[in-house]
C-alpha cells in the first residue's frame, strides 16, 4: 500500500514537535511562590488534528492527498508541574508529562481499505526549570529550563511503500522519523533542549497582563546509519531548528474567586539540518529545502479558586496560523494545590 508523504510528514511533528500548549510557557507567570512554598498542578490536555499548515503557510487537509481517504491524529497529555520556593524570589520546578498519542490513516485505494493505526503511550520528555523574580512591581523575572529526553526516541519512519524503516542516510528520513524502535509513536524528541526566557507582567484595575519571550536551543539527535560495510555504522546528527517562543495573556478578575483569560502562544523555528547541511525534501517531482516550522494559537480560559487552596481551570486552543506544523485544536483542564 502506498503511503502519503504529506500526511506522514506531519505526524513527525505530532510526535516530536512543539505542542499547541507549550507546557513551559503558556501557564507560567513572572511571579514566584515565596520561600519554602510548595505547589503541584495536575493538567489534562486533549488535542486533535486532521489538517496541517504546509511550507507556504496554507492550511490543508491531510486527506487532500489523492492517496489518502482520511487521516487524523490525536494527543492526550497529562503534565504535572511541581514547584518549590527556595527564597521569596527563587523557585525551582520539574514538569514530567505522560502522553497518549494516536494517528490513523485510511488509504484511498483499494476501495474499502482498513485504516492503518499507530499509537504510543508512556512518559514524555521532562522539563527542569528555575525562575528568579527581579522585581515585583512591575513584575520581571528570568527563567532557565532544561528538557531531558525521558520519552521514547523517534528512530523509524513510514516509507513510500507503506512499510516502517530505520532512518538511513537521508535528512528527509530523519526529519520525518516519528516511530520508536517498536513501531509505536515516539513520546519524546530524542534530544535535549535548553530554554531561556524573560517574563514580565503588570496589574491593571481589574486584572493582570503578562507575557514571556524566550529562545530555545535544540540539541542534536544522533542516528546510526549503515556504511555499506557489514556490521559498521556511522553516527549522523539530525539538528532540529532552534526556536523563539512567546506567550501573552490578559486575565480579567470577575470576582475574588473567578477570572477569565484571553491568551496567545506560539513559536518561530529555524530550519533543521542533517549533519550540518540543509535538508531537502520531496515535493511532487521536485526537491525543496525544508524550512523551519512556526505556529500561533489563541487560548481563552476560565479559572475558579477555592478557599482550601485548590484551583480549577479550563481553556481552549485554536490554531491561528502556522507553517510546517499541525493545525491542532484542543482543550485543557487543570487542578492545582499549594501551601
Amino acid at each position: 500500500m502506498v503511503k502519503s508523504t504529506c500526511a506522514f510528514t506531519l505526524i513527525a511533528l505530532l510526535a516530536v514537535g512543539a505542542s499547541a500548549h507549550d507546557f513551559l510557557y503558556s501557564g507560567d507567570t513572572p511571579m514566584t511562590h515565596g520561600a519554602r512554598s510548595f505547589t503541584i498542578t495536575g493538567n489534562f490536555y486533549y488535542f486533535s488534528a486532521d489538517s496541517e499548515f504546509d511550507q507556504e503557510g496554507e492550511k490543508v487537509k491531510y486527506s487532500d492527498d489523492p492517496a489518502v481517504e482520511d487521516a487524523k491524529g490525536s494527543r492526550l497529555y497529562f503534565p504535572i508541574d511541581i514547584r518549590y520556593g527556595i527564597t521569596d524570589q527563587l523557585e525551582v520546578g520539574i514538569q514530567p508529562v505522560f502522553a497518549v498519542l494516536d494517528y490513523e490513516e485510511t488509504p484511498a485505494t483499494p476501495a474499502g481499505s482498513e485504516a492503518d493505526s499507530y499509537d504510543g503511550t508512556g512518559l514524555g520528555d521532562t522539563w527542569f526549570h528555575a525562575k528568579y523574580m527581579f522585581s515585583p512591581v512591575p513584575m520581571l523575572a528570568a527563567r532557565i529550563g532544561v528538557k531531558v529526553d525521558s520519552g521514547t526516541e523517534p528512530v523509524r519512519f513510514v516509507n513510500a511503500a507503506g512499510a516502517t524503516d530505520e532512518v538511513g542516510d537521508s535528512g528527509e528520513e530523519a526529519a520525518f522519523a516519528w516511530l520508536d524502535g517498536e513501531d509505536d509513536v515516539a513520546t519524546g524528541s530524542g534530544q535535549m533542549d535548553i530554554d531561556g526566557a524573560v517574563l514580565f507582567g503588570t496589574e491593571t484595575p481589574h486584572g493582570m497582563f503578562r507575557a514571556a519571550v524566550g529562545y530555545r536551543f535544540r540539541m542534536d539527535r544522533q542516528h546510526d546509519v549503515k556504511t555499506g560495510v557489514a556490521g559498521q555504522t556511522d553516527a549522523i546528527k539530525y539538528t532540529p531548528g532552534n526556536e523563539i517562543h512567546f506567550a501573552a495573556a490578559y486575565t480579567h478578575y470577575i470576582s475574588d474567586v473567578m477570572n477569565l483569560t484571553v491568551a496567545a502562544d506560539g513559536f518561530f523555528g529555524s530550519s533543521p539540518e542533517w549533519d550540518g547541511e540543509a535538508i531537502e525534501i520531496s515535493q511532487g517531482t521536485e526537491k525543496v529545502t525544508l524550512e523551519g516550522a512556526n505556529a500561533v494559537w489563541i487560548n481563552p480560559g476560565f479559572e475558579y479558586m477555592m478557599d482550601n487552596g485548590v484551583s480549577l481551570g479550563f481553556d481552549l486552543h485554536y490554531p491561528l496560523m502556522g507553517k510546517n506544523s499541525e493545525a491542532l485544536w484542543g482543550m485543557g483542564a487543570f487542578i492545582g494545590w499549594g501551601i
